[in-house]
């Protein structure tokens, strides 16, 4: 490999390293919030207690799943809810035409789908990273063709009907995909100089796209071919390539639900680098904007402008919760994680005091010959017991602890932390579809919803100015 492109890579890599330790403040917080949506956290027990419940109570994901149909239906509840304006009255017909161009295009990256999944993304970690480019994808399609039959002598003999399998054009349009945030490193300052992805793939996906483009896509392949034949142990690139600083070098899903992300016999892991590169570290005639791939780490097999209209890199920053000051936005169960964890904790607790009830504590008295682990008491049971001296009564050797019942106020601190909960996020019942409950008119139910909205509004105007505006004029 030549020396630019040796610079080139630990250029890029000096990249990735200063942004993942900035990434490092925030991984903690996401891996908590995606664990609270998925249910995947339990509840506090006490050591040697087995029987206590650990149930936790879905309260991020009934927030979550309030608030995104709030946001998305906002987004689109307007049938025209995206204009073109022309600039002169003779520029509407063209107006026109781009505006159904757009939504057609819209159509085909199916945007609809993908703003509930980044808008809902955005809800449970509080960002998210639209990235817009242009697919092309080519598949097969099997058709039925006419074959006619002639004679020796050209006398048409009839005709039959042959199946044919033809190149199809699945897709050939604007793409819209959110990558996991694990795989995905941005400029620190906000600036957007950089941004780095992480895309898993194999030796062979890499020679058969390289092959599409006659071998002039990528470069380098002989080196990289090389080097992965003399790994040792080949297996999951990731797990292969180290990891941060806390250690989560794996997506969400990998991380929380244990799903992996690739395996592969010969896996490749590539760093797909867009942004802006120095004159010090090579001087190029057309641009400075680039889009450098680099496989495992180490070797460059590509080096371009950015294939994009402006060289720019194709993707946008979406916060949930601006933070002023910081890259990375935040999400309301960064605020009420610890509520949603107290909840579940009383709810354990009461169902604790009930098992309490059915199955209380007792003592035994040392002298009989009697075990803890002989009193498993089964509904119409029966223990039998050997008094160790003849003058013992089985009342003077068995009894129930003496224990103050927990009055049922005390459990009302479920209802209060599931209205804070409410307070804090918005996702109020109402929302919900349930009634308020008492002799509420419909003036003031209309009233506390225009008001209660207000913060969703909020929200869904900074997806529409962040997301949505973003990917169309994209």
């Amino acid at each position: 490999m030549a020396v630019s492109d040796e610079r080139i890579v630990e250029h890029r890599l000096n990249q990735k390293s200063r942004a993942d330790q900035h990434r490092d403040y925030y991984e903690d917080r996401w891996i908590y919030n995606f664990s609270l949506y998925r249910n995947r956290r339990g509840t506090r027990r006490y050591k040697m207690q087995p029987w206590q419940s650990n149930a936790q109570i879905p309260d991020a994901f009934r927030v979550v799943e309030t608030m995104v149909p709030q946001h998305v239906l906002g987004m689109f509840k307007n049938p025209n809810w995206f204009s073109v304006e022309a600039p002169t009255i003779q520029g509407q017909v063209y107006q026109e035409m781009v505006r159904s161009l757009l939504l057609q295009g819209w159509r085909k990256a199916d945007g609809f789908k993908r703003t509930v999944e980044g808008v809902k993304m955005g809800t449970i970690l509080g960002h998210f990273c639209p990235k817009t480019t242009w697919k092309q994808e080519i598949g097969e399609l099997v058709i039925q063709d006419v074959d006619y039959n002639y004679a020796p002598d050209g006398t048409p003999m009839g005709q039959a009907y042959v199946e044919r399998t033809v190149p199809h054009v699945k897709h050939n349009g604007p793409a819209i995909e959110f990558p996991d945030l694990f795989n995905l490193w941005q400029d620190p300052t906000g600036n957007n100089e950089f941004w780095i992805e992480r895309i898993p793939t194999s030796l062979e996906a890499l020679e058969a796209t390289n092959k599409k483009f006659s071998g002039n896509l990528y470069k380098n392949m002989a080196k990289l071919k090389a080097q992965i034949q003399l790994e040792p142990k080949p297996g999951h690139a990731s797990a292969r390539r180290g990891s941060t600083g806390h250690g989560y070098d794996q997506p969400l899903s990998e991380t929380v639900d244990g799903i992996p992300e690739q395996w592969a016999d010969k896996g490749v892991e590539l760093l797909q680098c867009w942004g802006w590169v120095p004159e010090s570290v090579k001087k190029y005639d057309d641009t400075q904007l680039r889009l450098h791939i680099i496989a495992n780490g180490d070797t460059l097999i590509r080096d371009e402008p950015a294939p994009t209209y402006d060289h720019q890199a194709p993707y946008d920053n979406c916060q949930s919760i601006p933070i002023p000051g910081q890259v990375y936005g935040d999400s309301v169960l960064s605020y009420t994680g610890d509520l949603m964890e107290l909840r579940s904790e009383i709810e354990n607790m009461r169902r604790d005091e009930v098992l309490l009830n059915i199955y209380p504590p007792m003592w035994i008295d040392g002298r009989a010959q009697l075990r803890g682990q002989d009193m498993v008491k089964t509904p119409g049971g029966a223990i039998r017991i050997t008094p160790h001296h003849p003058d013992m009564s089985p009342a003077q050797m068995i009894g129930l602890f003496p224990r103050a019942p927990i009055l049922q106020e005390a459990y009302t601190e479920s209802a209060v932390k599931e209205q804070q909960i409410d307070q804090v996020t918005g996702a109020f019942k109402t929302f919900q579809g349930e009634a308020s409950g008492g002799r509420t008119s419909a003036y003031e139910v209309s009233q506390m919803m225009s008001v209660g909205t207000s913060r969703f509004q909020l929200a869904t105007m900074l997806y529409d100015e962040s997301f949505k505006r973003r990917v169309l004029t994209r």
